[in-house]
């Protein structure tokens, strides 16, 4: 320790060795500001630091604020409160060893009590209390540095604070302090550079700027010290930058060039785990790689996502790696360390080495030399990695680009470029120049229109051409000549405006449009569009922005509203994937795949991942890292890297998809407020709330206590966009109910009970959220409770009890008076016992008669309601029968008898024009013969209900066989295929005119429903026995019936719908007859498929 002391002599030499390197302006980083619109209190950040749970804490100068990432807590003085701050001005908030938060006001010392959620104030430091720095030593103890001057040292065990005084020290205002790893004390001053004091050795060396000349120290002025890893120290000075000493080597580094010589003020050092120093300045932040000895700047630009101001007060780096810059006039500004996988290249009207546009609409690769990018308004630039050259559209130059709104890229398979322009028409570039092609109304050969959206060479070499207004033009790579595809004299495949053209399996282009998607055989080059009867009708109908084929054939199809279909040609099947499935909007801009098969869409509302296989999807939008939420259409493109480039409205962003975190670590979840009855408890100030609800295991409430509501909050600073929260009370919910991203659950009217609410933070990426719990005891009423309940049962037993003595002895003076009673009445009632006995006898066998008669009796009047009931049942549904009939019949009847007198009156009128005449009595006869076989199926009816015999001998196949014989004309006018599975000799005994009205309504009814639908028809009919009955099925091929017709069918004159063939009676009359014959009928039917109908007829 001598030897260290002696050698501090040599400082002379510490400032010769100086480090010179270049310095790098970082423009990738991307930073996230929170400002007083984000709801901090004070744009002026004194202080940051982090507590065990996750929070960042800000010191501002209006007020202490807690940060979880999504929201600000407040802390404030509060006259009315005793847990308060002391005072809004905050200098200084500070987390020792033992995990306590201290905070300096201007009106003293504060200890946070997390369990209460509340401050206790240190009393009695300094006459000015004012409490600027707080910095805990090797012995735990915390020194305190006042506004006063005055350096304090508080002992938080005892409570003890002793004011020390360094005779050296005395009227130097102390702005920096550390203790270094030899546990010597470091004094850095305002004007009287460094104090360094041996406490063991009671030493103390004054190092400063002598004389005005440069002996020790550049500056007097030392604004922080920074005690790194390696235990190296470095000094951030007013006015000369940084200085760095080394105690291995027992020097100092003074380094001028290590900052910009404009730089007057270094304010905080901090180093993060590859051991980079990072510096807040007065002139921006600065990261120090002290392993390749180079320094990268962040100055600030004001730009979204650039560092907010250049004036930086504190830094702090988190446990995840999360650096937060806390300036002076801005707020607090995040910037994630770990890897940012998210590159964004913007606009910079400031620099000439930059995009010449903001919005980006296409890319092509320039092999392993570049990219090419297209801006809507900033031409062709080219982008080697470092350098920009752009390529503007010159008025007087024909060979420049025809337009400067870029809206397509190609780079062809002979090295040329060609660029789609808006309303330019199209360029290629080579040699230098640019050549030019235009649409002209008299060259056939040229282009169809100017806007051209999409560029595309397909793998036999031919350039593609999508435009708008003109539809599709193929480009002969030879000849230079266009030829068009999109406007087809066919109305049915026209095409006009195309957003997508890519090469798909088995020799086609599909083609998406605004009118559809289309697809062109690449041997004929013809254009035929999807129509409804292959497509699904929401897609056929859709704008169709981007196209996406697949290995299996299938296609990944981006829409304007609809979101992303997965289209599957072969099996003519579609699947939706839209914001209701996860993603963050249904405008599919542009799709690309990875090398793991994963898909990547683009949208207005930022970039979504898709794992085909499982359905997962994880949203990534700004605050994820991109630069821009809404992207543009057809921007996007992927490198022979497998590197992945979307453009949007600010630039572009680059990433590697293999470097992306899918998976992220659950989000910490605590428990933030309590309300009863929608008033904010706060803890210590309830019974039940000794302690801060997310400090509680578990509440006891009030039965009256019912109504309560619990604020939660995640800790999560980075990739929030998808995270949501899911809650549940164990007892009462059964399931999770999802919460989107509100932070506060409600119950009312619980039962008195136990129960748990658990509430986790959710998002597709991760895999096991954390779950934050508390148990919450419902006390019931004192009637409801157990032991007033047992005290309630005791007392009931008691009474029972002593009912039960009291009862017992008036029964036993009760029986003692019958028994004398007994007694005298005895001899009485036994001689009168021989009578009684006697005329019982007599009693008995009247009795027996009386009960035999009654029987008879009450059998006949059974029979008689029974047959009653059903006479009058029978009745009344003849009786609706009758009224359904004449009201059916007179509407039915009228019709043709109508249509057959307009139908003379038109032949009266044309009665010479004989063509005309003809059909005029065709349609009287046709109207004649439904008429006729109306009253048939009446006849039917009638017919039915007078039969009764039911004993006649059934050839089942015979019977089938003789109404084919009758339908003959009908069978081959429908060009009918009956096919009969009836086993020979298959005979029962029922009524057989029934049987067959059953039987011939059934078929007719198939032929007429069949012939809606298909040229020929098709009936199966079956037999079997079982259960006692003769089961019959017949199966067709018609059109079907529709689930909500299917219980009406058997009603008398229903129809489906006006124009459903038929009168309504067949059915009707096949249910009369199964009736009759107490048999039954089932309908198993799917409009479109057909339909199967079972008769079932008891054998007698």
């Amino acid at each position: 320790m001598g030897k260290h002391w002696k050698y501090l002599g040599i400082l002379i030499y510490l400032v010769c060795s100086n480090l010179v390197w270049g310095q790098q302006i970082d423009q990738q980083t991307k930073f996230t500001n929170y400002s007083t619109s984000n709801g901090l209190s004070n744009a002026n950040i004194n202080a940051i630091s982090e507590d065990t749970m996750g929070f960042i804490w800000l010191a501002t100068e209006d007020g202490l604020n807690r940060f979880n990432g999504n929201s600000f807590r407040k802390y404030v003085h509060d006259r009315s409160d005793s847990l308060s701050l002391p005072s809004n001005v905050v200098y200084k908030v500070y987390h020792d060893s033992r995990h306590r938060m201290w905070v300096g006001t201007l009106e003293g010392l504060s200890l946070y009590n997390p369990e209460v959620d509340g401050f206790i104030t240190i009393p009695d430091i300094d006459p000015q209390p004012g409490v600027r720095d707080i910095y805990e030593d090797q012995n735990g103890l915390l020194w305190l540095f006042c506004d006063s001057g005055g350096t304090f040292r508080f002992d938080p065990l005892s409570g003890e604070v002793l004011h020390v005084v360094l005779s050296e020290v005395t009227g130097a205002f102390v702005h920096a302090f550390l203790q270094d790893a030899n546990g010597n004390y470091w004094f850095g001053t305002e004007k009287k550079g460094i104090y360094i004091y041996n406490r063991n050795l009671e030493l103390i060396r004054h190092l400063h700027l002598k004389g005005g000349k440069n002996d020790c120290l550049p500056d007097n002025q030392i604004r922080t010290l920074y005690l790194d890893e390696e235990s190296n120290i470095w000094l951030g000075t007013g006015s000369h930058g940084v200085l760095k000493y080394t105690p291995a080597e027992n020097r100092f580094s003074s380094l001028p060039p290590f900052l910009p010589l404009d730089i007057t003020q270094v304010n905080d050092f901090v180093q993060d785990a590859q051991k980079n120093i990072w510096i807040g300045t007065n002139n921006g932040l600065y990261r120090y790689n002290t392993v390749e000895n180079t320094l990268s700047a962040f100055p600030s630009d004001y730009q979204v996502g650039q560092l907010s101001s250049n004036i930086i007060n504190d830094l702090h780096l988190d446990q995840y790696e999360n650096l937060w810059i806390g300036t002076k006039i801005t707020g607090v500004d995040l910037l994630p360390l770990h890897a940012q996988v998210f590159q964004n290249y913007t606009f910079n009207p400031y620099s000439s080495n930059s995009l010449s546009y903001a919005s980006v609409l296409a890319f092509a690769q320039e092999g392993n030399q570049g990219l090419w990018i297209g801006t809507d308004g900033g031409g062709v630039n080219f982008f080697d990695g470092e350098k920009y050259t752009h390529f503007r559209h010159q008025v007087h130059d024909s060979t420049s680009l025809s337009g400067d709104n870029v809206l397509s890229l190609l780079k062809d398979r002979r090295g040329r470029l060609w660029v789609g322009t808006y309303q330019g028409g199209l360029n290629v570039y080579q040699d230098g120049k640019f050549t030019r092609f235009k649409h002209d109304p008299v060259d056939s050969t040229s282009l169809a229109s100017d806007v051209i959206w999409v560029l595309y060479e397909d793998s036999k070499g031919s350039i593609w051409v999508g435009m708008d207004g003109g539809g599709i033009d193929v480009l002969d790579p030879e000849t230079l000549q266009f030829h068009n595809l999109g406007k087809s004299s066919n109305k049915k495949n026209y095409i006009r405006s195309v957003r997508a053209i890519i090469e798909g399996q088995q020799g086609y282009l599909w083609v998406g449009a605004l009118s559809g998607l289309y697809h062109i055989s690449l041997d004929d080059r013809v254009l035929t569009r999807l129509q409804p009867e292959r497509l699904h009708p929401e897609l056929e109908k859709n704008m169709i922005l981007s196209i996406l084929p697949d290995s299996v054939g299938s296609l990944w199809v981006g829409t304007y509203g609809e979101g992303l279909y997965h289209y599957f040609p072969a099996q003519d099947s579609v699947y939706l994937i839209n914001q209701n499935s996860g993603l963050l909007s249904n405008i599919i801009y542009t799709i690309q795949k990875d090398a793991q098969g994963y898909l990547w869409v683009s949208s207005d509302k930022g970039l979504s991942w898709i794992d085909p296989s499982t359905g997962k999807i994880a949203n990534f939008t700004t605050q994820d890292g991109l630069g821009e939420d809404y992207f543009n259409m057809n921007a996007s493109f992927t490198d022979n890297t497998g590197q992945m480039y979307f453009g949007n409205r600010s630039g572009f962003v680059v990433f590697d998809p293999a470097a992306i975190q899918i998976t992220r670590r659950p989000v910490k979840v605590l428990f933030s407020d309590f309300w009863l009855a929608n008033q904010k408890v706060l803890p210590g100030r309830h019974p039940a709330f000794e302690k801060h609800i997310a400090y509680t295991k578990q509440l006891s409430l009030n039965y009256k206590d019912n109504m309560f509501s619990i604020g939660y909050e995640g800790i999560n600073f980075v990739q929030k966009s998808a995270l949501t929260y899911e809650y549940k009370l164990e007892g009462f919910d059964e399931k999770w109910q999802y919460a989107g991203n509100q932070q506060m659950a409600t119950y009312t009217n619980l039962d008195p009970g136990t129960y748990v609410f658990k509430v986790r933070a959710v998002s597709p990426s991760i895999q096991k959220p954390q779950v934050a719990q508390v148990g919450i005891v419902i006390r019931p009423p004192w009637w409801g409770t157990w032991w007033f309940r047992v005290l309630l049962l005791t007392v009931l037993l008691l009474g029972l009890l002593s009912f039960y003595k009291l009862r017992m002895r008036l029964l036993k003076q009760q029986n003692q008076w019958l028994e004398e009673k007994v007694e005298s009445r005895t001899a009485e009632i036994q001689a009168k016992n021989q009578e009684i006995v006697r005329q019982s006898l007599e009693l008995m066998e009247k009795n027996e008669e009386i009960l035999a008669l009654n029987a008879h009796l009450e059998d006949l009047v059974q029979k008689r309601t029974f047959e009653l009931n059903r006479a009058n049942k029978e009745l009344r549904d003849i009786n609706n029968e009758l009224e359904i009939f004449l009201y059916r019949s007179s509407h039915d009847f009228r019709r043709p008898l109508s249509t057959i007198m307009g139908l003379k009156a038109l032949a009266d009128v044309y009665l010479n024009d004989q063509a005309l005449s003809k059909e005029i009595f065709d349609k009287i006869n046709y109207t004649a013969i439904n008429m006729d076989n109306m009253l048939q199926k009446l006849l039917m009816v009638h017919e039915v209900t007078l039969q009764s015999d039911f004993n006649h001998e059934i050839s089942l196949k015979r019977v089938v066989e003789e109404i084919i014989q009758d339908l003959q004309k009908k069978l081959k006018r429908h060009e009918a295929d009956i096919r009969l599975d009836i086993p020979e000799g298959a005979c029962f005994l029922s009524n057989k005119y029934i049987v067959k009205i059953i039987l011939k309504n059934i078929i007719e009814n198939a032929l007429t429903f069949t012939q809606i639908v298909r040229q020929q028809a098709s009936i199966y009919i079956s037999m079997n026995n079982g259960d006692g009955y003769i089961n019959l099925s017949f199966e067709d091929n018609g059109i079907g019936i529709h689930q909500q017709v299917l219980p009406h069918i058997f009603e008398m004159y229903y129809r489906g719908t006006d124009k459903s063939p038929g009168n309504g009676l067949g059915l009707y009359v096949v249910q009369k007859g199964v009736d009759k014959l107490n048999g039954k009928i089932q309908v198993v039917s799917e409009y479109g498929k057909g339909s199967c109908f079972k008769v079932f007829i008891p054998m007698v």
